[in-house]
């Protein structure tokens, strides 16, 4: 009798229930990157707050799906090679998904594939062209799994604002301040979000009225997409400006070499990249097969032969780099792609670090006019002395990025004592907690300091010798390549500058989270794009399971509002678009536990 009660609640309860499987890759602008979601209790009769979300950990691949499009471009000398790379390059992160999808969800299961920064400096006729090759390839591949969801409606590029909306969507569910029908809880401040990549940062957060009545939607938020403001685009931007300070505007042919590089290499500095006619993305493909340069002048000097062989480069220039560790060694290709034979040279002086960082975000504040009397030397000595970008106060501005201002960042309003709360993630995190897991003074208060904690231990780490941290922090952080590593240093200064300088964070208050992962999901955006676009359609499809029938799910409790798991599966070393690597059996290290179960409340916050 009792058996039989528990068998017709059961199907009273949960005869609607359905359970789908969604797989989206972010296409960034250095790599894609696959996520694989187990949506349950979706409903197409109900109201879906009650949904669970598990998440899966995915493949990364790289380059950037941008970085294909000289291959699919007809006037490119790459364009004859173009057959067969896209299916090549999804496959692995498909049939990796397929071990993790059930078998009866295959047929089911949607494949959304959406492009972020590096898509979004392509032509709109380029990227079509990618979006219909990728679809024309996956479909007639034998060996890719999903195919029956792989669909051109959707495939697509995401711009700024949708990338920071889903962000801010993915941030407040995951802190349990949205429901998973988009609707605030009643009572509470939604949080902000900051997500910042290799190609472009964003900051978004909400400016409307909370009720518990209405679901938000995107005109809901301030949001701005900061193009060029990535770590990569941003570190390119600090070397240029580096190598013109200190040696002019003529970059195919440095004036100048260290003794000890003329000691080893003769002759001058040649590039035949660009006379071969590949474009820079042609070029990325080719830099990516290369080992970067890191280590000692011997080694350099091994570098620059090979680079003899390959690319015609006969001399190596050094170039005093602020920004790198002292004694890192990197080479430099410009941003056409051209190897240069220049080398940048670490000397860990934060200082001059920030005022270079701040001359690239704020290059309007330099005169643009050069006396015809002027030597380039002179202009670039006189344009040093130049005052940086300064926000005056704090509560009214911060100086404009973009051309883009925005209202105060933490201030909801005159009659609110609380304070809008943010979290940030990708790079934010990424970078912060390398920082503090090998800095001499880490970062105090993780994972919430204020910028001037974070200040602190990133002046201390850019001191490290790079001999020490060759040899004994390399390969020992979860989200840090050897490659990233030395990068780490100007990430942080970057990211200081750009909270306090360009967005107007308090740099005493702590109103920011970074976070990688909260109650066994991901911070990323592409659960706000589960949320906001596969949930409506597969509520408006009405899929079934893999027989086509509704599933019954009497697993969990009420309280289970969110149940995530991750599982590690099979990862690359490969950097992400926002800098992150997964090191597969990396040593553990103080930043290797990535959960952070915490409360972000905003008791004992406020306005000061």
């Amino acid at each position: 009798m009792i058996l039989s009660i528990l068998i017709l609640i059961a199907k009273v309860s949960f005869a609607d229930s359905l359970v789908q499987y969604a797989i989206i890759i972010d296409a960034g602008s250095t790599g894609s990157r696959s996520f694989i979601y187990k949506l349950d209790n979706i409903n197409i009769d109900q109201d879906d707050e009650d949904i669970r979300v598990e998440s899966f950990r995915g493949l990364r691949k790289e380059p950037g799906l941008n970085d294909f499009s000289s291959f699919y471009d007809i006037s490119s000398p790459a364009y004859e090679l173009h057959g067969g790379y896209l299916a090549g390059y999804f496959l692995p992160m498909l049939t990796h998904a397929a071990g993790i999808v059930p078998d009866n969800y295959h047929n089911t299961t949607q494949i959304y594939i959406q492009g972020t920064a590096g898509m979004r400096l392509l032509s709109d006729e380029m990227q079509t062209t990618l979006w219909v090759n990728v679809v024309d390839e996956l479909q007639n591949v034998e060996e890719v799994p999903f195919r029956e969801g792989i669909r051109l409606e959707n495939m697509g590029t995401i711009d700024g604002h949708e990338e920071a909306y889903y962000a801010v969507l993915a941030s407040n569910f995951i802190a349990k301040r949205m429901g998973s029908s988009l609707k605030p809880k009643e009572g509470e401040v939604m949080v902000g979000a900051l997500d910042l990549g290799g190609s472009s940062t964003q900051l978004v957060f909400h400016t409307g009225s909370v009720s518990g009545n209405a679901a938000v939607n995107s005109n809901d938020f301030w949001s701005h997409s900061y193009l060029g403001f990535g770590v990569n685009t941003l570190r390119q931007k600090v070397w240029d400006r580096l190598y013109m300070e200190q040696y002019g505007n003529d970059l195919s042919h440095p004036s100048s070499s260290s003794s000890d590089a003329d000691a080893e290499i003769n002759s001058e500095t040649t590039s035949i990249n660009k006379k071969k006619g590949f474009s820079r993305c042609a070029m990325n493909l080719i830099r990516s097969l290369r080992t970067t340069l890191v280590g000692s002048s011997r080694k350099v000097a091994q570098k620059v032969r090979d680079w003899t062989k390959i690319f015609g480069v006969k001399k190596i220039t050094y170039v005093s780099n602020p920004c790198g560790n002292p004694g890192h060694e990197e080479s430099y290709d410009d941003y056409n792609g051209a190897v240069t034979g220049v080398v940048m040279r670490g000397i860990g002086d934060v200082e001059e670090c920030l005022r270079v960082i701040r001359k690239v975000m704020w290059p309007n504040t330099a005169s643009t006019s050069s006396s015809s009397s002027s030597s380039p030397e002179e202009e670039n000595e006189k344009d040093k002395e130049k005052p940086s970008c300064i926000p005056q106060n704090w509560d009214t501005e911060a100086c404009a990025i973009d051309g883009m201002s925005h209202p105060h960042v933490t201030k909801i309003s005159d009659d609110e004592p609380r304070v809008r709360e943010y979290f940030a993630m990708s790079v934010y995190y990424y970078a912060l907690d390398c920082i503090r897991s090998f800095a001499p003074t880490t970062i105090e208060e993780w994972p919430r300091p204020s910028t001037n904690q974070i200040l602190t231990s990133v002046r201390s780490f850019c001191s490290v010798e790079w001999e020490h941290a060759e040899l004994s922090y390399l390969g020992q952080h979860r989200f840090t390549s050897d490659d990233q590593f030395p990068y780490r240093c100007l990430e942080g200064l970057f990211i200081v500058t750009l909270l306090n300088e360009a967005f107007g964070f308090d740099s005493n208050i702590n109103t920011i989270t970074y976070a990688v992962d909260l109650d066994g999901l991901e911070v990323e955006w592409t659960i706000g794009h589960a949320l906001a676009v596969v949930v409506p359609k597969l509520n408006s499809e009405g899929n079934r399971n893999g027989n086509g029938e509704r599933e019954t799910i009497v697993e969990g409790d009420g309280d289970d509002f969110i149940r995530g798991t991750t599982s590690s599966g099979t990862t690359t070393a490969a950097d992400d678009d926002d800098g992150r690597s997964d090191l597969s059996g990396a040593p553990a290290t103080a930043s290797s536990d990535i959960s952070i179960g915490i409360d972000i409340g905003l008791q004992g916050v406020s306005e000061e």
